[in-house]
């Protein structure tokens, strides 16, 4: 296993995924989350937007009232 620089676990979970599967098992998977049960709802994230655009540090450049100011360096 070492001469192809692949660890013993890696080995396995191919060898797993090709005895359950066939070829199509060792096809490259996709390492993102089905779910993300944190995320807030379209709504909420709506309303994020719309103050984030409304109280930007360039609030002022653009005419928009209520800017925040960016902390000194």
């Amino acid at each position: 296993m070492s001469r192809q620089n692949t660890s013993p676990q890696t080995f396995y979970k191919w060898r797993r995924r090709f005895v359950a599967e066939g070829l199509a098992g060792l096809e490259p998977r996709s390492r993102r989350p089905h779910t993300q049960p944190g995320r807030a709802g379209g709504d909420v994230e709506a309303l994020v937007v719309a103050t984030r655009r409304r109280c930007s540090p360039r609030a002022s450049i653009t005419g928009r009232r209520h800017p925040v100011t960016p902390p000194p360096h």
